[in-house]
């Protein structure tokens, strides 16, 4: 089927995941938390000193963080040594790509800040999506935001090793 003739099978949803990308981050993040707390009556603010592991490499995720305010820093380890990977590219949402693919958390995310976070168990997560698909679409555009700064920030740091080996 040519591409001018495919019929259209979502445009509500696409239309509003389009929307939902060009909203800012404060926004979608708000409409998120509306939506988890209307699924899941109000969920509970946890307020977390610098220095909290969410998540450690290798260890299976046991749930996500929305992180409401603070920052978290991703690292990960290597035999020689811990690099830290992404701070200020980390996005709101930690935790969540690990569940997806039912695997082990490929960095250790760490609080670098005093950090306000909503805390979901699988159980409790798997709950907000089956009553509520705004908590999908949500998670998908934090998701997609939060992947789309941590490709920008690695190829950064490509960039800046390979000016580093060409100095060399």
């Amino acid at each position: 089927i040519p591409v001018a003739d495919a019929p259209d099978l979502h445009p509500v949803t696409s239309r509003h995941l389009l929307d939902e990308l060009e909203s800012s981050e404060d926004e979608l993040t708000e409409r998120l938390v509306a939506a988890i707390d209307a699924a899941m009556e109000r969920r509970p603010r946890v307020f977390l000193p610098p220095g909290v592991r969410l998540t450690r490499q290798g260890e299976p995720a046991t749930g996500v963080y929305l992180i409401l305010t603070g920052e978290v820093a991703l690292s990960r380890s290597t035999p020689e040594e811990t690099l830290v990977l992404h701070t200020t590219s980390t996005g709101r949402i930690v935790g969540l790509l690990s569940m997806a693919g039912d695997t082990s958390a490929f960095f250790t995310a760490t609080t670098t800040t005093a950090c306000e976070v909503i805390v979901l168990s699988i159980d409790q997560l798997d709950s907000a999506l089956r009553r509520d698909p705004s908590v999908a679409l949500g998670l998908a555009v934090s998701s997609i935001r939060g992947l789309a700064q941590r490709l920008r920030r690695s190829e950064e740091l490509q960039e800046e090793r390979n000016d580093l080996n060409r100095k060399l």
